[in-house]
């Protein structure tokens, strides 16, 4: 029993709360089937059973087992192999080694074993000691090799293994390494820990001299999963060994770090991601850069914007062995007339479509956007994905004038088409109607009595949509190419906060809403909006059904999980051609904003609808002394 402890999942430098972080990514909400292989006294598996996942424990100390089998699903006592054999038709969707390959006489085999008892896209979760740590380096200084009770020169130990060795043994195996984190500990730590009895000198020596940068990895977690063969395992593990000990960088080089669409669709995604990959993501402003900052990162994500200041920052990253990504949600090269305040010079135009070209990966939100700038032939469709934040709203029978309709944009778009059916469920129900940002104006001029809101910022949005309760959201969308191109983040957001939509159908809504099941889908006129507001109105019970089935949706599909995931098979494509260890010196420079572009920027807010919103929102909260703020900021 000198294992059993109880884990504490909010400390982030341990090996059980990585090991969870990776099952929670894989089962995505899923429950599980898990078998722990030397499971302890259970205390790793009960905290896996409260998050629902079936657990079956292998342990051979009979102490340990007995308190497993009052802890776990089913606990069975014994050695792996004699597991196997025993139960030859079990299958797991994930099989735990936690501090255990070390302890084996033959680990290659428990894992090639492990393979056939695998489900489908199953994965085994492996943690193991680092016998490079610098606690034991110092040792040897002092020409020592001496066992201890616990830690990384444990005496039951009879296999040692670095991070290297480590990947080359699930090489053998045939697993592909999905992800690999360490655990840090200095050698001060690790002696008062396990009582090496370390001379200060030694570990003095060792971090002096040491030629790496692993020499506080204490442990290493990895997640693999099975492959055909040892040669496809190899060629994708290979660059695994020489990864930076502090993950892969990315700095994402952006025109403005503080608009919603750049939170939604890049910084918070990828926040979300460095957390669980155990990587570093910056956001920075592109025109206040120096060569610090361009010499930090190991791949550059661009966003939107492609100018001459772009375009020669990129050519300089290139030159430099950076990794460059170019990012776009919208249709920026083939903008319709009728959105004027979007339109991009000519100059410019050729600009952003050499850096989309050049680019070594594009990423882009939606397949109709990937179809149209197919001109770049390494793309991906990167979803945008939401999270959620709290409980939905309540649909219930009230009366009809309780009932309340949504409709909201941060940009000028067409809603003229709504103008008339509004006016009669209005007249008829007495519905209250809110519109949030620009298309306020076009309900006003109408005559339609609504309640305007200007724009939010991204929290308190989707704040503001769970504080009404019987509330039905309307999302309307011209058939343009443009529009045909642009993401249903909206769609996500309603549906999560339990607010059943009634969306144009056209492209991108067509592709996500289930007619009648997820949300309702109309024609862009009077007969059929009506007729889907009049059913919303009236039926409380469709509401609630079509929100419950929009959530769970979202909640499977579009969740931060998801993004996880293709944002890590975008980083896979070029994390293999970028050069470890990272360069030391770069000839980079700062790129100040030249003068003719201060005034185009001044230009382009001016006739942007949604500038005015921020505007206000930038004034209301820090005054006029913001506006002046942010342009020194950006200029001086």
């Amino acid at each position: 029993m000198k294992y059993y402890a109880n884990i504490d999942l909010s400390v982030e430098n341990n090996s059980h709360t990585q090991a969870f972080k990776f099952i929670n990514r894989i089962s995505n909400g899923k429950k599980l089937r898990v078998l722990e292989v030397g499971c302890s006294g259970g205390y790793f598996g009960r905290a896996l059973m409260d998050c629902g996942h079936y657990v079956v424990g292998v342990e051979p100390d009979h102490g340990s087992y007995l308190h497993a089998a009052g802890h776990l699903n089913e606990a069975y006592q014994g050695y792996l192999d004699e597991y196997f054999e025993a139960h030859p038709d079990q299958r797991f969707d994930i099989i735990t080694f936690g501090d255990v390959l070390e302890h084996l006489v033959d680990p290659l085999g428990s894992l090639i074993k492990s393979r056939f008892f695998l489900n489908q896209s199953g994965y085994v979760i492996a943690s193991v000691p680092n016998v490079a740590h610098s606690s034991v380096r110092a040792m040897l200084v002092e020409g020592r090799w001496d066992y201890v009770e616990l830690g990384l020169m444990d005496k039951t130990h009879l296999r040692f293994f670095t991070r290297s060795t480590l990947i080359d043994l699930f090489s053998n195996a045939s697993y592909r390494v999905d992800g690999i984190k360490s655990v840090r500990l200095t050698a001060q730590q690790v002696d008062l820990l396990t009582g090496m009895n370390l001379k200060p000198a030694s570990v003095e020596l060792v971090e002096a001299f040491a030629d790496d940068d692993r020499i506080h990895d204490f442990q290493y977690v990895l997640m693999a999963t099975p492959v055909g063969t040892i040669e496809l395992a190899e060629a994708t593990n290979g660059q695994l060994k020489n990864y930076p000990s502090d993950g892969l960088r990315i700095m994402c080089l952006l025109p403005d770090i503080t608009s919603t669409l750049v939170d939604l669709r890049l910084k918070r995604p990828l926040q979300f991601w460095a957390e669980y990959e155990g990587a570093q993501v910056q956001f920075r402003n592109i025109h206040e850069l120096d060569a610090r900052s361009l010499l930090w990162a190991d791949i550059y994500i661009f966003h939107r914007v492609g100018d001459a200041t772009t375009t020669s920052i990129m050519e300089n990253l290139r030159a430099n062995g950076k990794k460059i990504i170019f990012d776009m949600d919208d249709l920026l090269t083939d903008i319709p007339v009728f959105l004027s305040h979007h339109q991009i010079s000519k100059e410019d135009k050729v600009h952003l479509v050499k850096a989309i070209s050049e680019a070594d990966v594009l990423t882009v939100s939606t397949p109709a956007l990937l179809e149209q700038l197919s001109f770049n032939k390494n793309a991906f469709v990167v979803p945008n994905c939401t999270i959620d934040v709290g409980n939905p709203i309540i649909h219930s029978d009230v009366p009809f004038n309780e009932v309340n309709i949504l409709i909201a944009s941060s940009d000028l778009i067409s809603v003229d088409f709504l103008v008339e059916p509004l006016r009669f469920v209005q007249d008829r129900y007495g519905v209250t109607i809110h519109v949030i940002g620009p298309p306020s104006t076009t309900f006003t001029d109408a005559g339609l009595a609504i309640t305007a809101h200007a724009l939010f910022n991204y929290d308190d949005f989707k704040a503001f949509l769970r504080r009404m309760d019987n509330t039905i959201g309307i999302i309307p969308l011209d058939d343009s190419l443009f529009s045909s191109c642009k993401s249903p983040i909206k769609y996500f957001d309603y549906s999560l906060a339990g607010i059943p939509t009634l969306c144009s159908d056209v492209l991108p809504y067509n592709s996500h809403v289930k007619h009648d099941l997820s949300g309702i889908l109309v024609q862009n006129n009077f007969e059929t909006i009506c007729q889907g507001l009049v059913r919303l109105i009236e039926n409380w019970e469709m509401r609630r059904e079509i929100a419950a089935n929009a959530r769970e949706q979202c909640l499977s599909e579009n969740n931060y999980f998801q993004s996880l995931k293709n944002w890590n098979n975008v980083f896979s494509q070029i994390k293999s051609a970028i050069s470890w260890p990272r360069t030391k010196s770069l000839s980079l420079l700062t790129y100040p904003v030249p003068k003719r572009n201060k005034m185009k920027w001044i230009i382009r807010h001016l006739k942007s609808p949604s500038s005015y919103s921020k505007l206000q929102y930038i004034i209301k909260n820090n005054g006029f002394k913001g506006i002046f703020e942010i342009f020194k900021k950006r200029y001086n």
